[in-house]
């Protein structure tokens, strides 16, 4: 019985520790939810404590950022997880969970709520992990794997759905294929073309690209939010398999402008086997991301280049990034 009641204590302990440490915590906490219809729903968790009731240990407030997961098995029952391991089953105190998503905040019901994971954006603070996006293929459809001009084998590409000229895309993943908290908005680059294998690097991320819709012209955007703070290395791939077609890239970090490069307007970057910095990509060294802060890559329309019809065209385009830390 005495072992019991030690037992007992150290799990309450445990609980309840997490949320006086999370109280002052300014750091944001990402929520992904499935939902019983089959939606998913990602974003920031408005609450920074979830409240639940135990039949072992009565009502029990913990921290949003120290709860790995929550599977609802049945009406407002549940199975809590924390992150040092605990399991518990409880159930929900408040009857809506809210969150602050893309599309501005929501509340849901937790008997709509199948299953909750949470990803403490601290957790990344300290990671060296790359981010990687193949653009053109669309969502979900990257042949991409391993390396570009940098990176490792086995390494994750997200692919991204560029909508109706202005679309965000969330619930990404790091290159190790961990849970990213970045979001992409990618703005004027709902056209998507190929390569046909032309290129000499044969590298799946280089064979397609996106740019505006019907050759309508001007400037593109690509707009990531949700960066872990750090010094990263920004990798920007642009070119098609004509050789006056490229990539036009200007950078910024929360009005901080890291200048403004081209891939080449030759053939080389059509006729390299290899990856060569300035022919199919330009990397922008020593790009500082603060709290909260957003990478802005703005995209200039390309050369002037006659394309299949005879007609002229000049594209913003952007076949794909790495952002290595």
């Amino acid at each position: 019985m005495k072992q019991t009641k030690i037992a007992l204590c150290l799990l309450v302990c445990a609980l309840a520790a997490p949320a006086f440490a999370a109280t002052n915590d300014p750091v944001e906490t990402r929520v992904s939810l499935e939902l019983r219809d089959g939606s998913r729903v990602v974003g920031n968790c408005v609450e920074k404590s979830f409240k639940f009731q135990s039949a072992l240990l009565g009502e029990i407030k913990l921290a949003v950022n120290n709860i790995r997961s929550i599977e609802c098995v049945a009406s407002n029952s549940a199975k809590l997880s924390t992150v040092n391991g605990d399991t518990l089953t409880v159930a929900f105190v408040d009857s809506v969970i809210a969150v602050k998503t893309s599309f501005g905040k929501v509340e849901l019901s937790v008997d709509s709520v199948r299953s909750l994971k949470v990803s403490s954006l601290s957790q990344f603070i300290s990671s060296s992990q790359s981010f990687n996006i193949d653009f053109g293929p669309g969502k979900g459809n990257t042949k991409q794997v391993g390396p570009a001009a940098a990176g490792n084998d086995g390494d994750f590409w997200n692919s991204v759905d560029t909508g109706n000229n202005d679309h965000t895309e969330s619930g990404l993943k790091f290159a190790d294929g961990q849970p990213s908290p970045i979001e992409v908005e990618s703005v004027n680059l709902s056209g998507g073309w190929g390569n046909d294998g032309k290129m000499g690097v044969k590298a799946p991320m280089l064979d397609d690209f996106n740019y505006p819709v019907n050759n309508q012209g001007g400037d593109a955007k690509v707009i990531l939010s949700h960066v872990p703070p750090g010094t990263y290395s920004l990798y920007l791939y642009g070119h098609t398999a004509l050789a006056t077609q490229n990539g036009d890239y200007e950078v910024s970090v929360a009005g901080r402008n890291y200048g403004r490069k081209k891939t080449s307007s030759g053939s080389d970057a059509v006729t390299n086997t290899t990856w060569v910095e300035d022919s199919q990509y330009v990397r922008f060294p020593a790009v500082v991301v603060g709290e909260g802060e957003n990478l802005e890559i703005l995209i200039h329309p390309g050369n002037w280049t006659i394309v299949s019809g005879g007609r002229s065209v000049a594209d913003a385009m952007i076949c794909g990034l790495q952002l290595v830390k």
